[in-house]
């Protein structure tokens, strides 16, 4: 799914930074149709730093949002 987001859209995705961090040769597309061929874009990998700060916060963002989640749940023991 993310061969065929445009490069700017592969910056919003946790794919892209993932990637940053363990590169790896894009797939052959010798055997893809001419029309499906045209539509995987690749985009430069990001750096070191940027790839862990934004998995870093994307981590942060996600325990925070499921702590002030959980706050807010209300358990009754007495409904059993």
């Amino acid at each position: 799914m993310d061969l065929f987001l445009p490069a700017s859209l592969k910056h919003l995705s946790l794919i892209y930074y993932l990637k940053s961090l363990a590169p790896a040769l894009p797939s052959n597309t010798s055997g893809l149709s001419p029309t499906i061929a045209l539509l995987v874009s690749t985009a430069q990998p990001a750096t070191l730093p940027i790839a862990l700060t934004a998995i870093a916060l994307l981590t942060v963002t996600v325990l925070i949002l499921a702590a002030v989640k959980s706050r807010k749940l209300q358990i009754n023991y007495a409904a059993d």
